[in-house]
């Protein structure tokens, strides 16, 4: 990563800056995320590539993400990643960040699971 994108994301480590980023950029100046509410969480994510003794692990991090506690049920986790030049393949990394995240809570709650049936 470049010394650009490790100022703004440096900048944006504070909850009332990555709020109003969110706030102004995604949500259209809706005020959708409270900066009391944000929390930090695990950005590091590991896949697997292959079978048997050719399996392959990767790691991958984003570059922030935070969880929304809204104190309701519904859990918002609210990502971004800084950029310095044009990258195209960005949307397929964020989707397979994005699945990654769906993958580890899926993995989770089997566990939780299959502890509640022992």
């Amino acid at each position: 990563m470049g010394e650009k994108n490790d100022a703004i994301l440096r900048y944006l480590e504070d909850n009332a800056r990555f709020a109003d980023l969110m706030n102004g950029a995604v949500f259209g100046g809706v005020q959708a995320v409270d900066p009391q509410q944000l929390e930090n969480v695990s950005e590091h994510y590991t896949e697997t590539e292959g079978k048997g003794r050719k399996l392959k692990y990767r790691g991958r991090t984003r570059d922030m993400i935070r969880r929304v506690r809204d104190g309701g049920s519904i859990l918002r986790l609210v990502a971004l990643e800084a950029q310095e030049t044009v990258d195209y393949g960005m949307p397929l990394r964020c989707m397979n960040y994005d699945a990654q995240e769906y993958l580890r809570q899926a993995r989770a709650i089997q566990r939780k699971n299959g502890k509640a049936g022992e």
